[in-house]
């Protein structure tokens, strides 16, 4: 009787977890490091002042390494964004003006004027205006976020979609 009872418990026991749901897993960086795509973890300077992160970004021509998306539950791939979106570099001058060229192409520059404020870069042109958020910088890498609520992107939550690039140091090609 005792067996019965204890195989009954076990069961229901199995039987039970096979049920549970699944938590939501949200992705945080930390202090020295960020995650990349599919989740690793690496080591970045994500402690840092305006003036220090206004220093960093007009040092340095900043070449798209690559990108990512992830939101609430899952961390993607650089497969996931068109490969069109990582052919870009920006240049960052003091007086708050910047360029975003092709790599390829020295004469596809975009005008643009920038602000910094609260970590967040405003870009703005003629025709467009987009936010990023710089989640870590120093001479050898840039880190941002750009929100894209409301995008539809296959097998990602839309309500809490990013895109999360990542930039290296570039020279752009000479005029």
């Amino acid at each position: 009787m005792l067996m019965t009872v204890i195989s009954i418990t076990v069961c229901a026991l199995m039987w039970s977890c096979g049920d549970d749901i699944e938590p939501i897993m949200e992705f945080h960086d930390g202090v020295g490091w960020v995650f990349l795509e599919n989740g690793n973890m690496t080591e970045a300077a994500t402690q840092f002042s305006a003036d220090e992160m206004l220093q960093h970004l007009t040092q340095v021509a900043w070449e798209r390494n690559y990108a990512f998306y992830y939101d609430k539950r899952k961390v993607g791939t650089r497969r996931d964004v068109p490969p069109f979106a990582e052919q870009n570099y920006f240049v960052f001058s003091p007086d708050g003006t910047a360029v975003m060229g092709d790599v390829n192409n020295a004469y596809a520059l975009t005008p643009y004027t920038f602000t910094v404020a609260d970590r967040v870069v405003t870009m703005k042109s003629a025709s467009v205006s987009y936010t990023m958020k710089v989640v870590a910088i120093d001479d050898n890498m840039l880190v941002v976020d750009t929100p894209m609520a409301g995008t539809d992107v296959y097998g990602y939550d839309r309500a809490t979609l990013v895109q999360r690039t990542v930039f290296k140091p570039y020279k752009p090609l000479a005029n």
